[in-house]
C-alpha cells in the first residue's frame, strides 16, 4: 500500500513511519521543511512538500495514495481554535480526494476533548457544540463513510509517551515543576489520566489502517485510569522535588505553560477504556508502561538532580560535636502554596551519610497550620513552646502542649499547627522526604479537639 501520511516527523509520526515500512508499505510524508525532508529520506520514506494549508500539496498527496493517516495539527504559534479549523480544512481536502474510491482515511483524535469524569469508550461520542470539541471534527471526518472513503477515527490519550518525546505533556509538565520548585497536582490528585506508549499507537495506526471498517473508531489506550497525584509524585522524586497539592481554582494559572485551556487539563478526570480496540484488531501494548517509563525511561534521568545540602558549619575540630547558635539561623517563610498562615522555618539541618536525619525549627502563629502530609519512614514533633493541635488521618484532634512529643507512623496522611489563640513552636524531625497534600480547611481545623 501507498500511504500518504500527515506529521510524518512529528513525535508520533515518526514512530508510524519506519512500523509502515517495516511492514512492506511504501510511506510518501508532508514535509514542511528541508529538514522534515532529510527526515523522511532518512528512513527510506518519500517526502512531499506542502502544509496543513497548502491544499493542493494535500489533494495531491491524497489522489496518488491508497490510503492516507493524518496524525499532523497546525503548530508554530498558532493559537489552538485556529489550528482546530486549519485541521477541518485539511480533512476536507483529504477526504474530497478520496471520495469514492474505497480507500482510507485514518484520522488521529484524541480521547481527552470527547468528555470528563468518566471513563470514555470507543461508542461515545463527544459534544459537538464547542468549536474546540474534536467530536465536531470526528463526526465530520466520519461522515466519509457514506462518500466512499473507509474512514476511521484513532483515539489517542493525553499522555502519548516514549522516546524522543519533547513537546508532549510530561516535558511540559515536567517543566512546569522545575520552575515552580514542587511538582503540583490538584485536591486529592485522584483524577485519572490515561497513557500509552508511542510505538503501540504505531502499531495500532497500522492495523486501523489496514483493516478498520468504515466509520469505526478506536482507543490507543494502554494504561486506562492512572491517578495524576502518581503522575506528580514520580515528577517531583525524579527532580529531588516536594509533590504538593493545590487548590483547584489556582490549576490555570499554576499550568498556564501548558496553554490556554489545557491549562485546566490536570484537574480533569479523563480516564479512557481501549478494550474493545485490544479485542478487535488483537493489539495488546507491550511498550512500557507511563510511570515506569516516566520513572526510568528518557523523561527524568535527563534532569540533573541537586545534591542535599551538606551541613559545614563550625564544629569542635576534636570531637566533631556541632553546636548551632539559635541566635545564627536564618528564618524563611514557609511555603504559601502549602501551609495555612504565616509559618516560619529555621535552623533546617540534613545529616550526612550515614545518617538519614532532617529537620528544623518551625513556628506557627495562631490557627496556621501544615497541610495534609505523608513521610514514608515517620515523623517527631517535639513542642518547645506554646499550643497546638495535630491529628492523624482517620483520628481524633490532639491537643498538643510545651513539652510534648507526637508521632507520626510512616505512611500516615496527618498535619499540626498551633491553637487557634496560641502560637506554637516546635522541633520538627524525619528521615525521609515529605509529601504534602490538600490543605486543611477551617472546618476541618476546628473540629472537636482531645486533650
Amino acid at each position: 500500500m501507498r500511504v500518504f501520511v500527515t506529521g510524518a516527523t512529528g513525535f508520533v509520526g515518526s514512530a508510524a513511519v519506519p512500523e509502515l515500512l517495516a511492514a512492506g508499505h511504501d510511506v510518501v510524508g508532508l514535509a514542511r521543511s528541508d529538514a522534515a525532508a532529510a527526515a523522511l529520506v532518512a528512513t527510506g520514506a518519500t517526502p512531499l512538500r506542502g502544509t496543513l494549508d497548502d491544499a493542493e500539496s494535500l489533494r495531491r498527496g491524497a489522489a496518488t495514495a491508497d490510503g492516507v493517516l493524518h496524525l499532523a495539527i497546525a503548530r508554530g504559534g498558532v493559537d489552538f481554535t485556529d489550528a482546530l479549523e486549519t485541521d477541518r480544512r485539511a480533512l476536507a481536502v483529504l477526504g474530497a480526494a478520496l471520495e469514492g474510491t474505497g480507500r482510507p482515511l485514518v484520522f488521529a483524535s484524541a480521547t481527552s476533548m470527547i468528555d470528563h469524569g468518566r471513563v470514555i469508550t470507543e461508542h461515545d461520542v463527544g459534544d459537538t457544540s464547542s468549536p474546540t470539541s474534536r467530536g465536531r471534527d470526528e463526526n465530520a471526518v466520519l461522515a466519509w463513510a457514506r462518500r466512499g472513503v473507509r474512514v476511521a477515527v484513532v483515539r489517542l490519550p493525553t499522555l502519548v509517551h516514549g522516546d524522543g518525546d519533547r513537546h508532549g505533556f510530561l516535558p511540559m509538565l515536567i517543566e512546569v515543576a522545575r520552575t515552580n520548585g514542587f511538582s503540583a497536582f490538584v485536591g486529592d490528585g485522584h483524577n485519572r489520566w490515561p497513557g500509552v506508549h508511542r510505538h503501540d499507537v504505531a502499531r495500532l495506526l497500522r492495523l486501523v489502517l489496514e483493516n478498520a471498517p468504515a466509520g469505526s473508531r478506536a482507543h490507543a489506550v494502554a494504561d486506562e485510569e492512572v491517578a495524576f497525584r502518581d503522575i506528580a509524585r514520580a515528577i517531583g522524586d525524579g527532580l529531588g522535588l516536594p509533590t504538593t497539592s493545590i487548590d483547584a481554582e489556582n490549576t490555570a494559572e499554576h499550568f498556564a505553560h501548558l496553554g490556554g485551556s489545557l491549562a485546566l487539563l490536570p484537574g480533569a478526570d479523563i480516564p479512557a477504556s481501549g478494550a474493545a480496540t485490544r479485542k478487535h484488531y488483537d493489539w495488546y501494548p507491550t511498550g512500557p508502561d507511563l510511570l515506569t517509563d516516566l520513572r526510568s525511561g528518557p523523561y527524568l534521568p535527563r534532569v540533573t538532580v541537586p545534591e542535599p545540602p551538606v551541613d559545614d558549619r563550625p564544629h569542635d575540630q576534636e570531637t566533631g560535636m556541632q553546636v548551632h547558635r539559635s541566635d545564627s539561623e536564618p528564618t524563611t517563610p514557609a511555603p504559601e502554596q502549602t501551609f495555612t498562615g504565616n509559618v516560619t522555618i529555621s535552623g533546617y539541618f540534613r545529616r550526612d551519610d550515614p545518617s538519614r536525619l532532617s529537620g528544623a525549627r518551625v513556628m506557627f502563629p495562631p490557627a496556621a497550620r501544615t497541610p495534609w502530609k505523608v513521610n514514608p519512614a515517620g515523623q517527631t514533633i517535639v513542642v518547645t513552646g506554646g499550643a497546638g493541635r495535630a491529628q492523624g488521618e482517620g483520628e481524633d484532634i490532639i491537643e498538643l502542649r510545651a513539652g510534648d512529643l507526637a508521632w507520626f507512623p510512616p505512611g500516615q496522611w496527618h498535619w499540626e499547627g498551633a491553637a487557634p489563640d496560641q502560637e506554637m513552636t516546635c522541633i520538627v524531625l524525619h528521615e525521609s522526604t515529605v509529601e504534602f497534600g490538600e490543605r486543611v480547611t477551617d472546618e476541618q481545623y476546628r473540629s472537636p479537639c482531645r486533650s
